[in-house]
């Protein structure tokens, strides 16, 4: 028995060496990766590029941060909807149209906010790609027109304006926000 009891001590103590070890290794590893990831810094103003913002989640968005002072750009397709948001008459909350399946529509929006940035001194601080459609059908019923619009919107529109805003992000240190479904998870 006392050898056994001796073994076991002798055992429990290469293991605490090993998890001392372990955890030494993790934390080295942590305050690494903590030392390298550069700050980015958190604006308290700005210019904010919503698309899809014409109704729901980027409507509140858009509404949401033009209260906290941000200038909101709410990317909408429809000229109604532009007008809708136009006629609140809030500097803060101002519409801009393209269609994010639209590249030359993109190209103008952005260059839009170039020149708006350029001229009120204010950067492109984010940009949040909310813009996207469902087809709601079972992938063996859908039809490869429906997934390629599908993909048209919530796919390649999105990387567009992305690629096409992040010449300005980079140089505010700006911010990419994408928004997506639950469908994409669940695929109703």
């Amino acid at each position: 028995i006392h050898s056994t009891v001796t073994q076991f001590i002798a055992i429990f103590k290469e293991l605490h060496i090993m998890v001392l070890g372990v955890t030494f290794v993790v934390a080295l590893c942590a305050a690494v990766i903590y030392l390298v990831t550069p700050e980015f810094p958190v604006h308290e103003s700005g210019i904010i590029l919503i698309s899809g913002a014409s109704t729901g989640i980027g409507r509140h968005a858009a509404e949401h941060m033009a209260k906290d002072g941000y200038t909101v750009f709410a990317g909408v397709r429809k000229q109604t909807d532009f007008d809708s948001i136009a006629a609140l008459k809030n500097p803060n909350f101002q519409p801009i149209l393209f269609d994010v399946t639209n590249h030359e529509s993109c190209v103008k929006a952005v260059e839009f906010l170039k020149t708006y940035s350029s001229e009120h001194g204010l950067p492109l601080v984010a940009v949040v790609n909310n813009a996207g459609i469902s087809r709601r059908m079972v992938a063996e019923f859908n039809s490869l027109e429906d997934a390629r619009v599908v993909f048209e919107t919530n796919f390649f529109g999105m990387m567009d304006l992305t690629q096409l805003t992040l010449p300005m992000l980079r140089e505010s240190k700006g911010r990419v926000v994408m928004i997506s479904s639950v469908a994409g998870v669940f695929g109703k």
